[in-house]
């Protein structure tokens, strides 16, 4: 499989262009992790860098489940068998690629507490979700969705309040991989935008901010027949619009998921000014910069 990486931030482009070293985010009831996948981006980031590791939430995800009333014990096994199939293929690919200590290239927020530089950051994000009150609300509002997720329900807010620990012992790793993986840069990639990491990035948060050598990127499949193409990184980190060759795509919509994922400017093609000509259009969209 092959996947493509959009930067969040001015300062991604740099971090994606030496290519170090990526840290893949991978979550339990989410639909864009099946195996498949997980072990197909494992396999393709070994390949685009200089290293791989993963992270996934295992004590986190079963406090998930007891705060919305699953008994401990039966918290216990779903979230091992829905980790396990996805610890699975990340491990085989990790394995494949013939990198060193695949298991210890695979990481939790339990293990990595012992870490020097884990614990002061926790403390910084702590402070963080109980005086600013935008990164709490984009914390809760993702612990929301996670909660959702596992077991159908909406949560209540003291449910989400109780299981807020998800989100929050994550970002010290997700800020500051470099320090705590021991990696002189690392982009941080994920399915879709952190909303958590909004106020972070935003830099409403003085003493919390990502560290200069973290980076972030959205990741999407690059299937060249897909409805929406694919990303071409050029030499100088500008990104342009591969649009798809499927004869049997229309125009409309190109145009349409194109919007829906902002990969084009909403101003770049008005159809009122521009030919749904599909070879047209498909010559504008090679020349247009994503946002």
């Amino acid at each position: 499989m092959e996947f493509v990486a959009r930067p969040c931030t001015r300062g991604s482009h740099s971090v994606l262009k030496h290519a170090e070293h990526t840290l893949i985010g991978i979550r339990p009831w989410n639909s864009h992790y099946r195996p498949r996948t997980v072990e197909g981006l494992v396999e393709w980031a070994c390949g685009k860098f200089a290293a791989a590791d993963v992270s996934i939430p295992v004590d986190e995800a079963v406090h998930i489940l007891t705060t919305t009333g699953v008994p401990r014990r039966e918290a216990v096994r779903r979230a091992e068998r829905t980790i396990g199939k996805l610890r699975t293929p990340a491990l085989r690919a990790l394995h494949r690629t013939g990198g060193p200590n695949p298991k210890r290239r695979f990481h939790t927020c339990t293990q990595l507490a012992d870490c020097p530089d884990y614990q002061p950051l926790l403390e910084l994000a702590q402070h963080a979700y109980m005086t600013a009150e935008a990164v709490r609300h984009a914390c809760r509002l993702t612990v929301r969705g996670v909660m959702l997720a596992a077991v159908g329900i909406e949560p209540t807010e003291n449910q989400v309040a109780q299981a807020v620990g998800y989100v929050i012992t994550e970002l010290p790793l997700v800020l500051d991989a470099p320090s705590i993986l021991e990696v002189q840069s690392s982009l941080f990639v994920f399915h879709c935008e952190m909303g958590f990491l909004e106020p972070l990035l935003a830099g409403k948060v003085a003493r919390l901010h990502p560290d200069s050598g973290q980076g972030y990127a959205v990741i999407q499949p690059g299937e060249r027949d897909s409805a929406v193409g694919h990303l071409l990184w050029q030499q100088d980190g500008d990104p342009r619009y591969d649009p798809p060759t499927n004869q049997g795509t229309s125009c409309r919509r190109v145009l349409a998921e194109c919007r829906k994922n902002r990969q084009v400017r909403r101003q770049a093609l008005n159809p009122r000014k521009h030919s749904f000509d599909l070879p047209n259009l498909r010559r504008r969209l090679r020349t247009q910069a994503f946002q």
